[in-house]
């Protein structure tokens, strides 16, 4: 009888437990589906304020930038999905190979001409310095986005060690 009753309370807690995990699981769901992601025009929006503010422009010049920044990521995208692409190329022809491969050429050239065209546009208004470093830090957040995830908490994840280059690793 003494056993009996102790398994009953086991299994109720279990079963309480079981309950409760359940719940958060579905709260935590909840939660992330009440979390709209940005627009694209939004993105390009926080990406030239986050950049003007670390180039710190004058208030002026940051407004230009802003506009132009957002223009040029707008053409960007605009590339992108001109050159759409199916990634699969095990049910491709040979054509549809080459196809993709100059279509690859012809997005490298239209991003390249992109590139100087906006390059014109804020020399207008920046030295070459302010640009280059513009570029750094464009280049830095892409970096930055694929090695730690979309965490952003700028710490290395899967067990991977910030260690300087060249160094030997311990054994």
């Amino acid at each position: 009888l003494q056993k009996s009753k102790t398994m009953k309370t086991r299994l109720i807690l279990t079963i309480a437990v079981a309950m409760m995990l359940v719940q958060n699981t579905t709260v935590a769901q909840e939660q992330t589906r009440g979390k709209e992601r940005p627009t694209p025009e939004q993105m390009a929006q926080m990406k030239a304020d986050r950049i003007a503010a670390e180039l710190a422009l004058d208030d002026k010049t940051s407004e230009k930038f802003k506009e132009t920044y957002k223009a040029y990521m707008t053409d960007k995208a605009a590339i992108r999905n001109e050159f759409k692409s199916e990634k699969g190329q095990k049910g491709m022809s040979e054509a549809d190979i080459e196809k993709s491969i100059l279509d690859g050429f012809d997005k490298k050239q239209k991003n390249l001409d992109l590139d100087r065209k906006y390059y014109e546009k804020f020399r207008k208004f920046m030295g070459p310095r302010l640009i280059q470093k513009m570029y750094r830090l464009e280049s830095h957040q892409g970096e930055r986005q694929k090695a730690h995830g979309p965490s952003h908490s700028g710490k290395p994840q899967g067990g991977q060690q910030n260690r300087p280059q060249g160094r030997p690793q311990p054994r």
